[in-house]
């Protein structure tokens, strides 16, 4: 065989009829070679016979958009195909001793990852059960403690940094790549009667992440457990974190769970690694309240509110000066706004750089838009184009299609259903906002969360699109 090694496990054959031949050769780590080996196949033509095309998918890196002129131009590159991970159980209630098994599958069935620095399972130190299996596989094991924090199901967090020792290329697994619902603690279901009391009572309240600084832009989700798995608390006061209202990005994640999310603007006070402050007071159906204010697991997380918005994978703050308030165009510029505050995107937050090409939102693209809108104006929309793959790629025909493929969605519309973007190039129809993140700021805060699902059979590659955002 000629030609550099390389991890293989496939070959294709575009066109042709005939007897082919394929001759393979392996070479381990410390360098030494296998003896070849040589198979054949008759391929005739016009057999009427039926074939199969497998793409991985897998796991990918996303650099969210920069220099998207506030509303209007902007770029998003993608990859998909990496690393899956996957997680046994893959449902149920983990209690203290149990184990869960976490499989990592490399893209390309990469044999030279090593451990870079932490690695984490529901925030308890794994990186002692980290193993090798070979072929690109590797394992690790958690085992709930006594102490672990509880998770409701599906969000047991992961966070792993990994380092090819080839290539020195870096890697970092932050969520799981299946759709388990595993969880951690006891099950309990809700029964005022057999709880003996309705008054609700806060038994956990847990960071994630739970370590590190947060920078303008960053997010922070703050999850409550009440006792007994009491799962119909509602609003009751006041929820705020580092001073901030963030009543309306509340969730009841049911069996007793809750979760406020939490995003760093620039201005926000900074603090100190476990000094962040967080309040919020959540009342039964009878009208008991009960407050939580201190954490209760003992992170470690800072916040610098002193820069300003830099997209992950970006070069800086966004630029332009667009008032985007009647139907303008890309840049923004048409329609003589009456409004007293500009359309601005502030950030663009990567959420999932794990990209399945398996047709679904869940494993796909995901990104959080923070848009200042003109407080007169209460419709938004956004357009994309389609994503096209990279000049450089041997495959440059391939693109995701925008249409049925994206969608748009935000906790600050007066709906909570996604909406599905038809067509490439246009504007979709508008998410009505009728919340504000931060009243004391200037203008509407938003959030929208963009979403995109990679059709099957869509290549591993690079890929590149323009958006746009509208309000009016």
């Amino acid at each position: 065989p000629t030609g550099e090694y390389n991890n293989l496990n496939h070959a294709t054959l575009a066109s042709g009829s005939g007897t082919f031949y394929l001759h393979v050769q392996a070479k381990d780590m410390s360098g030494n070679e296998s003896a070849v080996k040589t198979v054949s196949v008759t391929i005739t033509p016009n057999t009427g016979g039926t074939g199969t095309t497998t793409n991985p998918g897998g796991t990918g890196t996303t650099t969210p958009p920069t220099d998207n002129n506030n509303g209007g131009n902007g770029t998003t590159t993608n990859q998909t195909g990496r690393a899956t991970v996957t997680a046994n159980p893959s449902s149920g209630w983990l209690q203290t001793g149990d184990v869960l098994s976490v499989h990592i599958q490399a893209g390309g069935n990469d044999s030279n990852w090593a451990l870079n620095g932490a690695c984490t399972i529901n925030n308890r130190d794994v990186s002692g059960t980290f193993h090798n299996d070979g072929a690109g596989s590797y394992s690790l094991a958690y085992t709930v403690g006594a102490n672990d924090i509880h998770r409701s199901p599906g969000l047991v967090p992961i966070y792993c940094s990994f380092r090819n020792s080839t290539t020195n290329q870096t890697a970092l697994i932050a969520e799981f790549t299946d759709r388990n619902s595993v969880a951690v603690g006891p099950h309990l279901a809700w029964n005022a009667e057999a709880a003996g009391t309705s008054t609700p009572s806060i038994i956990n309240m847990t960071a994630q992440p739970s370590f590190g600084t947060l920078n303008v832009g960053d997010l922070l989700a703050v999850y409550f457990e009440a006792a007994n798995g009491q799962n119909d608390l509602v609003l009751g006061g006041s929820c705020t974190i580092n001073g901030k209202d963030v009543s309306s990005t509340f969730q009841n994640l049911t069996d007793g769970f809750y979760k406020l999310i939490y995003t760093v603007a620039h201005g926000d006070e900074s603090r100190s690694a476990g000094s962040l402050p967080a309040s919020c007071t959540l009342r039964s159906p009878s009208g008991e309240a009960v407050t939580a204010n201190a954490f209760t697991d003992s992170n470690t997380i800072a916040v610098d509110g002193t820069g300003t918005s830099t997209p992950a994978g970006g070069t800086g703050n966004p630029t332009g000066t667009s008032t985007d308030s009647t139907g303008g165009d890309l840049t923004g510029t048409t329609g003589g706004s009456t409004a007293t505050t500009s359309l601005a995107v502030n950030s663009i937050t990567s959420v999932r750089d794990i990209a399945a090409a398996d047709g679904t939102f869940e494993h796909g693209w995901k990104w959080i838009f923070n848009i200042t809108v003109p407080a007169n104006e209460t419709q938004l929309s956004m357009k994309f184009n389609d994503w096209m793959i990279s000049a450089s790629s041997t495959n440059t025909s391939s693109s995701v299609p925008v249409a049925s493929n994206v969608r748009i969605s935000s906790a600050q519309a007066s709906s909570a259903d996604a909406i599905i973007l038809q067509s490439a190039g246009q504007y979709s129809a508008p998410l009505t906002l009728n919340a504000d993140m931060d009243s004391a700021a200037a203008g509407r805060q938003v959030q929208v969360i963009v979403e995109v699902k990679i059709p099957q059979g869509t290549p591993d590659a690079t890929y590149t699109t323009s958006f746009g955002v509208r309000t009016q």
